[in-house]
């Protein structure tokens, strides 16, 4: 038996050694046979080199004195390979290579391959050049570029043919204020450098803006990197280098002197389709509508540096813009001091104030107080509905005030914390695709991106503490006659105010990185704006039978949890569900209005009396025919608008919007239909209210107008979001967007006004002659 293993075990030893001895030969054939082929090549001249796994080429290019940078073209006119084509640069202090053809993996599946491919070689001295001044790079040395070699090789058995050439490349070095035009492709990337100027230059800005256009949506990517080598400029590695950006056919970046001293590269590298560019690459994509995938491989980029604005013009614009709003202030406390002067809606001085009046002393019990007796009544007047006195109204309307600064506390610091986290991420990584800014007019400060569209929400909080300061001094001084004029809900006055306040310090928050995780920050106090003017306006006429402030920020909840869920997931369905429930939602409510909150004793007596005589057309006839007239056009208004929900999805427009769009519609025709009410039942406006309705439609108009100008667009990608850039219009600072906000902040501010002053004209008005509609 084991004289059976040791054969075994030397026959296994002689076969092996049979396979190395044949190895070994083969090899020593092979490496008699292999060659290496070397070339002095010239410049500018194309070199068509056959090679196979026996022959490698070497082309040796001599030294040169030019400043540029030399451009490697390697193609081959073949259309199969067996094996790639390896190509190695050797520079003096860096090796370049790749291979042909050159394959670029798809973000939607499968591999590009391109047997036409160039790159742009470091210089050898980019560290000197970028050391000097920009008026003395006319430098002179013999080998300013040191010698360069190209090795292609490849292990096909069949002979490969390439063609090698290298030029130098003019206009390498980029001035502002000239426009360049490049054609690049997705094996053929490009890249220029800029340094900046003496400050004593004429053109000299301590930051710049890179803006870039195309004729076409072909996908690429821009980066901006330190100049100095190597240059990544493959899409693999252009993320670990600098600040990058996808672009369609605009695009724009700021670059600041401190961050780059020496000058900086622009990289121009185009994707092999546009998924890098369209809603695959988004973070909530929209993928219902159906993506289509462009193939585009080359495109023609222009682009232009600019200074951007001066020290000084950026201060005056700054404060410019706090000025003009405390001309505001001076001229509305002015106003309101003079009103309280010379009005007789004032305490006047040496006046003295009504006296204070306990819950129990004015609580006033009337034969209205049974739900059946308000029910069955044709006409409705106020002390129907107003009967439980100031101070419960007070206590009452003071819980919306304290819910508001509730939210705004524990809603805002966990905003402002996740923006400044998201901008130090930006500043950290350089993927500029992770805020959707308007890269054409966006100002840096600090470490700040965007500062401009933060700032301008200074008009939101200016305009909320003016709106707090009027509201606070009619509350001291307006006369309140016990069973007179509108009862006062001044809590809900001050939660208007307060969440105008807060609408501008989360929509700053939101400008801080604008992108598809936070763009309900921008918007959520909106709903609360618009569900408070609801209820301000209901509580006018219906103080007894209001929605508390729990239920109405439950309803809130409920709204902006819809939205966000209608942003996630976009289908069909789930509008035509929201729709649905939205139209059911509106019906309830209408009944709510109608029966003055008692719903069931009020569907029971129609019931009942049907019962009685079997008359359905007499049990169904309104016994308030105006105020069931009203509703019914409210809802007939509220269907169309909710269906049109269907047509705004198939448009493009976004969930929230829609939403907040439906909110903000009922509003406007709330207030109307009231105002229109009042002189219906001969009542009248005073001037302070036609002023305020006046001048905040005339500014609401012009904010439509900017507001529809969008500079950029959450709801879609990076690279598409660009596309609605646009400069700055106004001081050279602002943009359209700017403007909507500060246009905005001011006719929000004249809408609440027109609400707060709504019904002055029945101040002296006992509750007995207002009537309920």
């Amino acid at each position: 038996m084991l004289g059976l293993q040791d054969t075994n075990m030397k026959n296994a030893a002689q076969l092996l050694f049979l396979f190395v001895h044949l190895a070994f030969v083969e090899n020593i054939e092979k490496s008699a046979n292999f060659q290496t082929v070397v070339t002095q090549a010239n410049y500018t001249q194309n070199h068509k080199v056959t090679l196979d796994f026996n022959t490698e080429h070497i082309l040796i290019y001599q030294s040169t004195s030019t400043i540029n940078p030399h451009n490697v073209y390697v193609w081959s006119d073949q259309t199969f390979f067996e094996h790639p084509v390896f190509v190695v640069i050797r520079q003096q202090k860096s090796i370049t290579s790749w291979q042909i053809p050159m394959s670029l993996e798809r973000r939607a599946g499968g591999i590009l391959e391109f047997a036409s491919t160039s790159r742009i070689l470091c210089h050898n001295k980019m560290d000197v050049i970028a050391q000097l001044p920009r008026n003395e790079r006319n430098l002179s040395s013999e080998n300013f570029h040191e010698e360069i070699s190209i090795a292609v090789a490849t292990s096909s058995k069949l002979p490969t043919s390439v063609i090698i050439r290298v030029d130098e490349f003019e206009h390498f070095f980029v001035e502002e204020l000239k426009t360049y035009r490049v054609g690049a492709a997705a094996s053929h990337p490009r890249y220029f450098y800029y340094k900046f100027p003496d400050p004593s230059h004429e053109n000299y800005s301590s930051s710049v803006v890179l803006e870039l256009t195309s004729k076409d949506t072909t996908c690429m990517v821009v980066s901006i990197q330190n100049a100095s080598c190597p240059v990544e400029d493959s899409l693999k590695g252009i993320a670990f280098k600098g600040m990058f950006q996808t672009v369609q056919s605009k695009g724009g970046v700021i670059v600041k002197e401190r961050d780059y001293p020496n000058g900086f590269f622009i990289v121009i590298i185009v994707h092999g389709d546009d998924s890098g560019c369209n809603q695959v690459s988004s973070t909530i994509p929209k993928a219902s509508r159906g993506i289509s995938t462009i193939y585009n491989y080359t495109t023609i980029v222009s682009f232009q540096i600019k200074p951007t604005l001066s020290h000084s013009s950026y201060y005056i614009a700054a404060f410019s813009t706090l000025i003009g709003l405390l001309i505001i202030y001076v001229v509305f406390i002015l106003s309101t001091w003079g009103f309280y002067k010379y009005a007789n809606l004032w305490r006047k001085n040496g006046g003295t104030a009504p006296e204070d009046i306990t819950l129990e002393e004015e609580t006033c019990q009337t034969e209205f107080d049974e739900p059946d007796t308000k029910l069955t009544s044709t006409i409705l007047t106020l002390n129907v509905l107003a009967t439980k006195g100031a101070k419960h109204y007070e206590k009452k309307s003071y819980t919306y005030f304290w819910h508001v600064l509730s939210i705004a506390i524990f809603y805002g610091i966990p905003v402002v914390q996740l923006v400044i986290t998201y901008q130090r991420m930006l500043n950290a990584s350089g993927n500029l695709d992770f805020c959707y800014y308007n890269f054409l007019c966006a100002h840096p400060f600090f470490d700040i991106s965007d500062f401009n569209h933060i700032y301008s929400n200074i008009g939101y909080v200016f305009m909320g503490a003016l709106f707090l300061l009027i509201t606070a001094y009619r509350h001291r001084y307006l006369v309140h006659k016990r069973g007179h004029g509108i009862p006062k809900h001044y809590g809900l006055f001050y939660a208007m105010g307060m969440a105008l306040i807060m609408e501008g310090i989360l929509s700053a928050s939101y400008h801080v990185c604008p992108n598809q995780s936070n763009f309900q920050f921008d918007t959520s106090f909106m709903y609360v704006m618009a569900a408070l003017c609801l209820v301000q306006l209901y509580q006018k006429r219906h103080p007894d039978v209001n929605a508390d402030a729990y239920a109405t920020f439950v309803a809130l909840g409920i709204a902006i949890f819809s939205a966000m869920l209608g942003v996630l997931n976009g289908h069909i369905a789930l509008w035509i569900v929201f729709i649905i429930v939205y139209i059911s939602f509106c019906f309830y409510v209408s009944f709510n209005i109608y029966f003055i909150s008692y719903v069931r004793k009020g569907l029971t007596s129609v019931y009942d009396e049907w019962q009685e005589d079997r008359d359905v057309k007499k049990a169904l006839e309104p016994r308030r025919k105006a105020h069931f007239i009203i509703i019914m056009v409210a809802n007939v208004l509220n269907v169309i608008l909710a269906w049109m929900g269907i047509v705004c999805h198939f448009m493009g427009t976004d969930f929230a919007t829609f939403l907040l769009g439906l909110l903000m519609g009922n509003t406007i025709m709330y207030a109307v239909v009231y105002i229109i009410m009042k002189y219906v039942n001969h009542e009248k406006l005073c001037a302070q209210p036609i002023l305020y309705a006046v001048l905040g439609m005339i500014i609401w108009a012009f904010a439509a107008y900017f507001f529809n100008s969008n500079t950029s667009l959450w709801s879609v990608s990076a690279a598409e979001s660009k596309e609605y850039n646009k400069h700055c219009i106004v001081l050279n600072f602002y943009d359209n967007h700017d403007v909507w906000h500060l246009l905005s902040a001011v006719a929000l501010f004249f809408s609440f006004m027109l609400l707060l002053t709504l019904d002055d004209d029945l101040i002296n008005t006992p509750h007995t002659s207002i009537m309920v509609f």
